[in-house]
């Protein structure tokens, strides 16, 4: 299992096979999710004690299981997450796979940390941040929202030691579900301030919304303000 045997070669060739394939196509395509009966008779569990050839396996994920997606690769995907990864990362993600990295830290995979650290300081100075901006690559825009909030808030608490009034988070009624979700890890209020006509979060918007509901809020210690560089329906930035 652990050894790069006969077995071990002839897996690495069809998945090449394959990746080259799956990659070739022009256009990928859409493919459409099955229902479970469809599962049930067409992918029964191979999950037994004598185990299976790769073979069966391979051809039930190449006929089954990958034409039961929808592509998000595809140009007639216009719904849910885009993807536009080019050939080339695609590529790479082969050889990075291979190379069993852990990026954790610095004592596990130095040169990949000294990587990130590059990218992240190409895209800090883009944006213009200061030189001793930094942070890490993570799985997803609904991680990225935690780890920057949960920063938020102890950047916060460090500057304002009294912690009497209900920490809260201002958005608008376009951005993203997952910081209602973040809030509620994170045991915060959200105040959700109305966009204006063309979906955009201003500050005229929120000091209204502060100021008409100043009662309603009068408990709350607001120690972020979600604005959206590009909001899941529309892609419009606050």
């Amino acid at each position: 299992m652990h050894k790069f045997d006969d077995q071990a070669s002839k897996i690495l060739l069809k998945v090449l096979s394959h990746t080259i394939e799956r990659l070739s196509m022009d256009p990928p395509t859409l493919d459409y999710p099955k229902s479970v009966d469809f599962f049930e008779k067409n992918a029964p569990s191979l999950i037994t004690e004598a185990g299976n050839s790769i073979d069966k396996v391979f051809d039930q994920y190449k006929n089954t299981i990958e034409q039961s997606i929808i592509s998000a690769d595809s140009p007639r995907n216009l719904s849910f997450i885009p993807a536009a990864p080019t050939k080339a990362s695609m590529i790479f993600d082969l050889v990075v796979s291979a190379g069993s990295l852990n990026g954790v830290s610095w004592q596990e995979a130095s040169g990949v940390v000294w990587v990130e650290n590059q990218v992240i300081r190409w895209i800090a100075d883009l944006v213009g941040f200061p030189e001793d901006a930094g942070g890490c690559f993570v799985a997803g825009g609904t991680n990225g929202n935690l780890s920057s909030l949960v920063v938020a808030r102890e950047e916060h608490r460090k500057k304002h030691k009294d912690h009497s009034k209900r920490l809260a988070i201002i958005c608008s009624d376009q951005t993203h579900s997952s910081v209602k979700s973040t809030a509620k890890v994170m045991d915060c209020d959200v105040i959700v301030v109305p966009t204006n006509d063309s979906f955009q979060l201003t500050r005229e918007s929120i000091e209204n919304e502060l100021k008409v509901n100043s009662e309603k809020y009068q408990n709350f210690e607001v120690f972020a303000i979600v604005a959206t560089a590009g909001t899941t329906n529309l892609g419009v930035i606050d």
